[in-house]
């Protein structure tokens, strides 16, 4: 290792060389390193320990007619949080003035949402995530079934011990051709 010249006036950083010597032939490979924060990400570089979200129907809406005799899709997003997750937010708003009188009364509508971390309320709708774990599976489960005609946005926020957050949302436009 070599000591390299500082790049900027705040940190240093470091040039490292790895040469490997076969009996036949020699190797030499550069790896970069970047300055990083010490607490959070050794070795530097982008934060390989935010959480993380991916489902199929993430950032997408979900068109579905009640009329059609299909099963409402399976919507589910995973988290992936190294941190450890310290709470699960959940936020919805919706088209129809009924259903937002009933989310508004289970804690949907408030400024942050309701957090999904310890809620025994609503363990009947959701498998709900414990503190500490490092996955977990956000599944719509019988919230799908509640949802009437109309338009209606989920934001799933989750936040990792470190206070570090991913979010994204859930959009569902719902129709029912069967009525008149």
């Amino acid at each position: 290792m070599e000591p390299g010249k500082p790049e900027n006036p705040s940190g240093v950083t470091i040039d490292i060389k790895v040469e490997v010597s076969f009996t036949d032939s020699e190797v030499t490979e550069e790896i970069p390193v970047q300055p990083g924060d010490d607490n959070d990400n050794p070795g530097g570089g982008e934060e390989a320990d935010a959480p993380t979200l991916s489902g199929e129907y993430l950032g997408r809406t979900v068109t579905y007619d009640k009329g059609s005799n299909e099963a409402f899709p399976e919507v589910s997003v995973e988290m992936n949080v190294p941190g450890k997750i310290e709470s699960v937010m959940i936020k919805a708003a919706s088209s129809d003035s009924e259903l937002e009188g009933i989310l508004s009364g289970m804690g949907f509508k408030d400024e942050n949402g309701v957090d999904l971390v310890g809620n025994d309320d609503l363990s009947g709708l959701f498998t709900l995530p414990k503190l500490g774990e490092t996955l977990y599976t956000f599944t719509l489960g019988g919230l799908g079934n509640l949802l009437t005609v109309g338009q209606h946005t989920f934001t799933v926020k989750v936040i990792d011990q470190n206070g570090k957050e991913a979010s994204g949302s859930l959009s569902f436009d719902i129709k029912d051709s069967t009525a008149n």
